[in-house]
C-alpha cells in the first residue's frame, strides 16, 4: 500500500469466527494491536489513529507511515473450537520513487567475492538505503567443518524517515584443521522489485591438507557429488540385480531363486563404519537408503520382504500425506525400526526424558487413528472430554512437530535439544489439560476441552509455533529459555483455570 493511504485487511472463511486477534509480527507472544471477542474491542492499538478493527474481524490501517511496514498476523476462533492463523506483509511504497536497497558488502572483506582465511571471526552483510524490515539472510550451503556461534540482525533508522540501514552479523569457527572451504551468500530479499543489487558472496577457508607437498584437493563438494553416485549407484544395482535373477527364474518357472536373501544381505552389509585409504587417518560411515517399490503395492513381494528383514528398519512412505502437502510423507503409524533399543543408553546419558516422551506420542497418535473411526460415526461433540484433548493435540503433532519444511530456515535441520524442548511442552500441555478435565469432573466448576481452548488459546499458539525458532538465528540458550518460559506459562494458566 502507498504511504498516506488507508487499507482493509481480512479473512474469510467457510466457518463462523467468533474471536478475532491481530498480532503483529510473525507470532503472537506480545499483547494482540486489536481484538474483537466476547468482551467486545480492544488491543494495544485500538483507538489510536492509525489501526482499527471493524466488526466483522477486519483490520484497517489508517494513514500508513513507514514504520508501519511489517508482517501482522491474524488468529481467529471458530465455533466448533479449532482456530486458523494467517499472516500478511504490508509494504509501504513511497511515491513517486520508492529508495532502493544495494547490498553495501561482505565486511571485514573490502570487496565481496574475496577469501577469508580466519579460523574464526565475523562476516558483516549489510544493506544500505532500505525499506525498514528488508529480509536479509546468509545462505550456507553447508556446515562442513564450520560452526557458527552468532546469527544477529540490526536495523537503524537513518537520517530520514525513509532511509533504513540493516546489517546482519555472523560470527563463525573453522573446527577442522584443513580443508575447509566455504561460500556464503548474503542476500536480500527483493519484495519490491526495486533492488540494484540483491545479493553478495563472500569465501571462508583455510589451508588444504598437504601430503609429500601436493595439495589433497577433495572438498566437500566433489566428496557429496562421490557419495551420492555411489549410493545411486549402489541402489540401481540392487534394482537391476533383482530384476535380471527374476527374469531368470521366469525362464525356468521357479520365480526367485532361494539365493536372492543372502545376495541382497551382500549388499547391505557394506554400510557401516569405514577406514578411509591414504593420509592422514580417516574414519567414517557408509549409509545405505534402499528404495523399494513393490509391484502394486503387495508388501509380501520377496525382494521387498527379503529387504525388510535385513535392513530391520522400515520407513513406509503415505499417498494420502502427500496429497495433503504433508511432508516427509511417512506414514507414523506403518514405519517402524527394531534399532531403538540400541540407542535407549545414549538417550538416557543425554537426553534422559526423551524415551518417554516417544512413547507416549506414539500412544497418542495411535489413540487418535481409533478415535477418527467414531469421529466419522457420531460426530467430534459425543465424545468424552479427554478424547477431544486426544484429538487436538495429536493435530498439534502431527502439524507442528512431524510436518517440516525444508526449504525454510527454521526447519531445514533440527537439533536434538529442539526436539526433545518441542515434544516436551506438547505433552505437558495434554497431561495438564487431562488433568484438569478428570480432577474437576464431579466438581460444580467442571473444566471441559471447551473452556481449555477458550482460555488457553495464546498457550496453544505458543505451542504451534515452536518450530519456527531458528536454530541458527536464536541459538540454544535462547530456544531453551523460551520453551522453558512456555513450559512455565501452561503451569500457571491450568492453576488459574482450575480455581
Amino acid at each position: 500500500m502507498e504511504q498516506g493511504h488507508t487499507k482493509i485487511i481480512s479473512c474469510r472463511s467457510d466457518a463462523t469466527v467468533v474471536d478475532f486477534y491481530w498480532y503483529r509480527g510473525l507470532t503472537s507472544k506480545q499483547s494482540p494491536i486489536l481484538k474483537l471477542d466476547g468482551r467486545g474491542r480492544g488491543g494495544t492499538e485500538y483507538g489510536g489513529e492509525h489501526f482499527q478493527i471493524n466488526l466483522n474481524g477486519s483490520m484497517i490501517i489508517i494513514n500508513a507511515k513507514v514504520e508501519h511496514e511489517s508482517y501482522y498476523t491474524f488468529v481467529g476462533y471458530f465455533n466448533d473450537g479449532n482456530f486458523s492463523t494467517s499472516t500478511f506483509l504490508v509494504n509501504i511504497t513511497i511515491a513517486p520513487i520508492p529508495p532502493c536497497p544495494v547490498i553495501s558488502g561482505c565486511k571485514p572483506c573490502e570487496a565481496c567475492n574475496l577469501s577469508v582465511s580466519r579460523n574464526s571471526g565475523s562476516l558483516v552483510c549489510s544493506v544500505s538505503g532500505s525499506r525498514p524490515s528488508v529480509p536479509l539472510n546468509w545462505t550456507i550451503p553447508s556446515r562442513h567443518g564450520i560452526s557458527f556461534i552468532k546469527y544477529q540482525l540490526n536495523e537503524e533508522m537513518g537520517k530520514t524517515i525513509d532511509t533504513w540501514s540493516t546489517s546482519l552479523v555472523l560470527e563463525y569457527e573453522i573446527t577442522k584443521p584443513c580443508g575447509v572451504k566455504e561460500v556464503l551468500h548474503c542476500e536480500a530479499e527483493d519484495n519490491l522489485h526495486i533492488l540494484e543489487s540483491n545479493a553478495a558472496s563472500v569465501e571462508i577457508s583455510n589451508d588444504l591438507c598437504r601430503e609429500d607437498g601436493i595439495a589433497l584437493r577433495t572438498g566437500w563438494k566433489s566428496a557429496v557429488i562421490w557419495i551420492c553416485a555411489v549410493l545411486l549407484v549402489l541402489i540401481l544395482v540392487v534394482v537391476i540385480s533383482c530384476l535380471v535373477i527374476r527374469s531368470r527364474g521366469r525362464q525356468r518357472d521357479s520365480g526367485y531363486p532361494a539365493y536372492l536373501g543372502a545376495r541382497l544381505a551382500s549388499f547391505y552389509e557394506r554400510a557401516g563404519r569405514v577406514k578411509c585409504l591414504g593420509n592422514p587417518s580417516r574414519e567414517g560411515s557408509v549409509s545405505l537408503v534402499g528404495a523399494v517399490s513393490p509391484p502394486g503395492g503387495d508388501f509380501s513381494d520377496p525382494v521387498t520382504s527379503a529387504t525388510l528383514g535385513i535392513v530391520q528398519v522400515f520407513w513406509g512412505l503415505d499417498k494420502k500425506l502427500a496429497q495433503r502437502k504433508h511432508f516427509p510423507s511417512i506414514n507414523w503409524l506403518i514405519s517402524y525400526s527394531k534399532y531403538m533399543r540400541a540407542l535407549d543408553d545414549f538417550y538416557d546419558k543425554n537426553y534422559p526424558e526423551f524415551v518417554p516422551l516417544r512413547t507416549k506420542v506414539k500412544e497418542i497418535l495411535q489413540e487418535e487413528e481409533d478415535l477418527a473411526e467414531i469421529v466419522q460415526l457420531v460426530g467430534k461433540g459425543s465424545l468424552a472430554e479427554t478424547d477431544k484433548i486426544t484429538l487436538e493435540v495429536a493435530k498439534l503433532i502431527k502439524d507442528d512437530f512431524l510436518q517440516q519444511n525444508g526449504y525454510t530456515p527454521y526447519d531445514r535441520y533440527c537439533p536434538f535439544y529442539k526436539t526433545v524442548g518441542m515434544l516436551q511442552n506438547m505433552i505437558a500441555f495434554y497431561d495438564m489439560a487431562r488433568h484438569s478435565v478428570e480432577t474437576t469432573a464431579q466438581s460444580e466448576n467442571k473444566v471441559t476441552w471447551a473452556i481449555i481452548r477458550e482460555n488457553m488459546g495464546d498457550i496453544m499458539y505458543q505451542l504451534s509455533s515452536m518450530k519456527f525458532k531458528d536454530p541458527v538465528k536464536d541459538g540454544e540458550a535462547k530456544i531453551k529459555g523460551d520453551f522453558a518460559e512456555l513450559y512455565e506459562n501452561m503451569q500457571q494458566s491450568f492453576r488459574n483455570l482450575e480455581d
